[in-house]
């Protein structure tokens, strides 16, 4: 604030004296029987409790964005339907997300592949939630794509798909659901499952 010498010889910074000042010395110095355009523009500015709707428009006459900010306010004065378009970077983001996965999702439904994947992961909004920890060994069950006896058959690799338990073809589902050589691991992995549903509620 710059320090202003009053008429009675004194300084000062207060800026409501320091307008005072001002105000005095432009209506003294200009048309006294009124308020001149400075006179007008530093009350504006100030605020003062007698400022009227009059001043206001003179204050945004000549400037366009002060113009467009005032044409706006007064249309919104007369529109009850309030808009807001503004949308959180999140929310974006978010609905985005939405569309990507019901379109991959209507994809893999439409998909005649990966049907052995498909039955272990048919939705895939919840297998993106599913923490996995991937492994070849893994990968070859869910897709079917390990060697497995009857994947190898499948390719002429070797001549019988049976397992050699002898009860079914060696595929991915028979060793997980079926076979009695892994009778014992079957059992460990049912309760693996049932301690991590338990902690996951």
């Amino acid at each position: 604030m710059t320090t202003l010498l009053k008429p009675d010889g004194s300084y000062t910074s207060n800026l409501n004296e320091t307008v005072q000042a001002m105000l005095d010395h432009l209506i003294a110095t200009d048309d006294q029987t009124g308020d001149t355009e400075y006179h007008k523009r530093i009350r504006i500015q100030t605020k003062e409790p007698n400022q009227t709707s009059d001043d206001r428009e003179f204050a945004s006459a000549g400037h366009s964005r002060n113009e467009l900010a005032d044409k706006l306010a007064k249309e919104a004065t007369k529109n009850n339907e309030i808009c807001h378009n503004k949308i959180p970077k999140s929310e974006i983001v978010r609905q985005e997300s939405e569309k990507t996965i019901t379109k991959w999702q209507q994809h893999w439904d439409a998909n005649t592949k990966g049907l052995v994947t498909k039955e272990y992961f048919p939705n895939i909004k919840e297998r993106i939630k599913m923490k996995i920890s991937l492994s070849p060994n893994f990968t070859a069950l869910v897709t079917a794509h390990g060697k497995t006896k009857a994947y190898l058959h499948c390719f002429k690799i070797i001549q019988s798909p049976e397992c050699i338990c002898t009860h079914g073809s060696q595929t991915a589902e028979h060793l997980i659901f079926d076979c009695d050589r892994l009778e014992k691991e079957r059992r460990r992995l049912i309760v693996y499952t049932v301690q991590e549903e338990d902690s996951s509620v």
